[in-house]
């Protein structure tokens, strides 16, 4: 007798609602917790700026840059509003800072936890003074940037450009870094070395810098060139026995090219009087560069002005 199998109807398995599952639940908890932290890091009375400190040594107001940060810490985040020290944005802040105030070098902007930003300032120093045109006067630091408008001259070295025409920006540079400290440094060489106050100096070109003295008459330098030895040159002409009566009536001294060249106010037709500079034995000697330099007419040296 053959027995009869029977199968079993196939009955479809129930799913279950998401919300009964545990992953469900679990992943629910885990935004939950991430969004609570987020609220409480944005919105907690906890770490929450309340206090902004600005520390400088300059002549700055402290309390303008202490405006500045206390509007940046406040964020908008939808329709509320938040102090949170961790959205504060220390790039930014930095950025706003120095293209507000051009008289600030450097800024260094912490978090002081829970609820504090610092800021310390270093301000920048002038060097010199640019006469723009004659009209204004600005303060540059030892770094070529324009940083602020001042009221003359003072006690600082005066310097300009020569034909002027285009409007200054404070913050902008002026100069570049390594050419202004050159003419600064032979400007102390000269005052510090040498009977010779200067009172202030033009750079007609990237070639060649004025420096008038207090006297009236003038010294071109080659700032592209060896400065050592264009001081030395300097240095070998205002000692000789015969530079003090020179001096009285001297226009300028060319010291740009292997010879120097001294042009007196009363030289007939305008000529210059140039001359072979006679070295003392310990001054160095001329650099390669300049000895092999062909030696320029002596009128050519008197009429780029």
């Amino acid at each position: 007798m053959v027995r009869k199998r029977y199968k079993r109807p196939y009955r479809a398995k129930r799913k279950k609602p998401f919300f009964k599952k545990r992953s469900f639940w679990m992943s629910l908890a885990f935004l939950a917790i991430l969004g609570g932290s987020g609220w409480f890091l944005c919105f907690s009375p906890v770490f929450e700026v309340k206090m902004v400190s600005v520390s400088g040594d300059g002549e700055l107001k402290n309390s303008e840059c202490q405006k500045l940060l206390e509007d940046l810490a406040e964020k908008k985040i939808g329709l509320m509003s938040s102090k949170s020290i961790f959205l504060f944005d220390l790039d930014k802040a930095n950025k706003e800072i120095l293209e507000k105030f051009p008289q600030i070098q450097n800024i260094s902007i912490q978090r002081k936890f829970p609820g504090e930003i610092y800021a310390s300032l270093q301000e920048r120093k002038p060097a010199a003074v640019f006469d723009w045109r004659g009209q204004k006067f600005f303060n540059i630091d030892e770094t070529g940037v324009i940083f602020e408008e001042a009221g003359g001259p003072d006690d600082f070295f005066i310097i300009s450009r020569n034909n002027e025409s285009e409007d200054v920006k404070l913050g902008s540079r002026l100069f570049d870094t390594s050419f202004l400290v050159k003419i600064l440094r032979l400007k102390t060489d000269i005052e510090s070395k040498l009977p010779v106050r200067v009172a202030r100096g033009l750079v007609v070109t990237d070639e060649r810098v004025n420096f008038k003295t207090t006297e009236g008459w003038e010294i071109f330098v080659n700032p592209q060139k060896d400065m050592d030895w264009q001081f030395a040159k300097l240095e070998a002409v205002v000692n000789e026995e015969s530079f003090t009566e020179k001096r009285t009536d001297l226009e300028y001294i060319d010291l740009r090219f292997t010879r120097v060249y001294l042009k007196s106010r009363q030289a007939d037709g305008g000529h210059d009087t140039g001359g072979d500079v006679f070295l003392n034995p310990a001054t160095p000697q001329a650099p390669a560069e300049d000895a092999k330099e062909p030696e320029e007419k002596a009128v050519e040296a008197g009429t780029e002005q």
